[in-house]
């Protein structure tokens, strides 16, 4: 696939973008290399890849149970190198 120097042109004007006519062939070159890898990944042979839906799962709690804010926090805090009530106490960053 490859792209003209029309088209460039269109798209720039879609964005909103002004391009110098001295900059269309760098432009389209570039296009044109990138639309050439994403036609080598798009004729990457991938199959069947139903078996990957089958594996997802929620690893941080089951569905039907509920989560309760507040569980684990002192557990947490107590990890913390400093803290100030229920809160990691941190150096102020600028």
């Amino acid at each position: 696939m490859s792209i003209d120097n029309e088209q460039i042109k269109k798209l720039a004007y879609l964005a909103r973008l002004e391009i110098d006519e001295d900059k269309l062939d760098t432009l389209r070159t570039g296009f044109d290399s990138i639309l050439a890898y994403i036609d080598q990944i798009n004729s990457v042979p991938v199959g069947d890849i139903s078996y990957f839906q089958e594996s997802i799962k929620n690893v941080m709690h089951e569905d039907n149970e509920a989560i309760i804010s507040g569980t684990h926090t002192e557990i947490l805090l107590a990890e913390a190198p400093d803290r100030e009530e229920n809160y990691v106490k941190i150096n102020k960053v600028l």
